[in-house]
């Protein structure tokens, strides 16, 4: 199963909400680096199905539009 990247951050914090927002879409989803010690150095991504990239966009750039 091929993972597609929804967003990429440097903020593990925004990385932990927005997949919050994903699971309570409905919307499975993964963050790369989650367990590394350097997380907040390196870029973290939120991946997803396929099949799921085009909501998990658009609820990730509602969440950027309300900020």
């Amino acid at each position: 199963m091929e993972l597609k990247t929804v967003m990429e951050t440097t903020d593990p914090m925004l990385a932990q909400l927005i997949k919050s927002r994903l699971d309570a879409a409905g919307i499975q989803c993964v963050i790369d680096n989650e367990t590394n010690p350097l997380a907040g150095a390196m870029s973290t991504r939120i991946k997803v199905r396929q099949e799921d990239e085009e909501l998990a966009k658009e609820l990730v750039d509602e969440d950027a539009s309300e900020d």
